[in-house]
């Protein structure tokens, strides 16, 4: 028998019970736009010197995921709508893509 812990309460969720695999991704954007001063280089050089690498990968590209439960994964859902101010435009049920 399988068994799966939420990650966030706990909870123990027996094999055959309803679980969710919930992905964070957070990847850097780029429009094509670069605001850097082609003559100072080496000042751009030493900005990254001084930057630990993990945080650097981090501002790039970052992914976790995690186990929950389904009362978890709800509350995970609707923390995130209402932190980016999407509470008012996507009801119970419906897909942020």
């Amino acid at each position: 028998m399988s068994v799966q812990v939420c990650q966030r309460c706990g909870k123990e969720i027996l094999s055959g019970g309803l679980f969710y695999k919930v992905r964070l991704v957070s990847q850097a954007g780029f429009d094509g736009v670069l605001n850097e001063d082609d003559s100072d280089v080496e000042g751009v050089i030493a900005q990254i010197d001084e930057k630990d690498q993990e945080m650097m990968e981090r501002d790039v590209y970052f992914e976790m995921e995690a186990t929950l439960c389904i009362g978890c994964k709800e509350k995970i859902i609707e923390s995130f709508q209402r932190e980016v101010g999407f509470e008012d435009s996507i009801g119970p049920g419906e897909r942020l893509h």
